[in-house]
């Protein structure tokens, strides 16, 4: 780091020309982590996201570029605690600027289960002002060395990640898909494991399920008394950003309301397949949404004698704008899926060039059958995947009465 911060002063000391057509010139964003928490400062990862593909819970996007602020970087100066991040090789673009203070210990991003912030840590953003915390958008290209940007670690995590397994694992097919009746459950679970002698991975204890829950009910709520502080639950929220009464559409689809946990799946490929578009190389996908409560909702609707809308009838399953707990949800598999290939003709965006497609009673529209993760993004941003790592590693609960096989079992969709 220290090399490098060398070179940029050599270059600013001396006359240079950039060779006319040499490689573009790598972009820098520098700047200081801000923390004001009482416990001692803790390795914080600050990451570029662009505008465009936004985390969650805005959106799926993966970072662009990252860095690691160690806790010993952390310096006090007239009180205020203060780390510096450098974010290098940053392509053109405009960035969304966010970290996470891992006071556990437990965050990796190369892995899915490890890659999310859990209970107790703290969240940071580049806000556009302080007082509406909306975040700042970075804007830079050719060659830019941006400094002096600030982080403000600012909110700290109440609830655990959504950690859930799919429950009676069923097939769903693409046909019930179609008639928007294709259902599957998920409920709240528990991990406890460790991927070295450092590095372990403690989330519950799970809530309990309330006795009188149905198999087949919509929800399944939890036993009060069992709801732990950072222990997991599914976190539902009904959301209202427009204070009007009823569920906002839900922004991926507006035919659907939009209810947290937020769920998306994607194709099990056998073999990832690459695509070259526009000088970039892209994955090939297939993705869909789950919509939680979706065919309760459009029934309970359909059969509502006060004619109200579905965005008032949702209100009849839970409180509105407030998130509560429950142990188990039901989901319903969206109609439409989304094919990322190099042939897309819809449209192109983070991922490359898509298709949407929309199967039919007669044409499928290739959608692949199979085996899909599925993921779950709660209010709070934090998200946890099925299939995952904990069952590809083989890794074994520290706890006996812990049995973490669900991590394994993907949904299946069948025609």
């Amino acid at each position: 780091m220290h090399r490098f911060v060398s070179v940029i002063l050599l270059i600013a000391g001396c006359k240079y020309d950039a060779p006319v057509d040499g490689p573009p010139v790598a972009n820098v964003i520098s700047g200081n982590v801000v923390w004001g928490g009482t416990a001692p400062a803790a390795t914080t990862i600050v990451s570029a996201f662009s505008v465009d593909n936004p985390p969650p819970p805005s959106g799926f996007g993966r970072p662009v570029v990252v860095d690691t602020v160690g806790a010993q970087q952390f310096t006090e100066t007239d009180g205020l605690v203060a780390g510096q991040f450098w974010l290098t090789h940053v392509p053109d673009g405009a960035y969304i600027i966010a970290a996470i203070m891992d006071l556990d210990n437990n965050f990796n991003p190369f892995v899915s289960v490890l890659g999310g912030a859990t209970c107790g840590d703290w969240l940071g953003l580049h806000t556009s002002d302080l007082t509406s915390g909306e975040p700042g958008i970075v804007s830079i290209s050719g060659g830019v060395f941006l400094k002096d940007l600030p982080v403000v670690m600012g909110f700290e995590l109440p609830l655990q990640r959504p950690v859930f397994e799919l429950s009676n694992p069923q097939p769903v097919s693409i046909a019930s898909a179609i008639t928007g009746s294709a259902k599957f459950r998920v409920r709240s679970s528990e991990v406890h494991t460790a991927f070295s002698e450092e590095l372990t991975l403690d989330l519950g204890p799970a809530c309990a399920p309330d006795p009188a829950c149905s198999a087949s009910g919509p929800i399944c709520g939890c036993v009060p008394e069992s709801i732990a502080p950072c222990g997991t639950a599914l976190f539902m929220q009904l959301t209202d950003a427009d204070q009007d009464g009823q569920v906002d559409p839900n922004p991926i689809d507006p035919n659907q309301l939009d209810i947290y946990p937020h769920v998306a799946l994607q194709y099990l490929a056998p073999e990832p397949v690459w695509f070259d578009y526009d000088g970039q190389r892209y994955q090939e996908l297939w993705l869909a949404t789950g919509f939680p409560l979706g065919a309760e909702i459009a029934a309970a609707t359909a059969a509502d004698p006060a004619g109200r809308p579905a965005g008032v009838v949702a209100t009849d399953f839970g409180p509105l704008g407030e998130p509560f707990p429950v142990n188990e949800i039901s989901i319903t598999l969206g109609p439409v899926f989304k094919h990322y290939n190099a042939a897309g003709q819809t449209g192109v965006d983070a991922g490359g060039p898509y298709d949407i497609v929309v199967p039919t009673a007669q044409d499928a529209g290739g959608v692949p059958t199979g085996g899909w993760s599925v993921t779950l993004v709660s209010f709070t941003g934090q998200t946890w995947n099925v299939p995952n790592e904990i069952a590809a590693f083989g890794l074994p609960a520290l706890d006996p009465t812990v049995d973490q096989a669900g991590q394994g079992v993907p949904l299946v969709i069948n025609p």
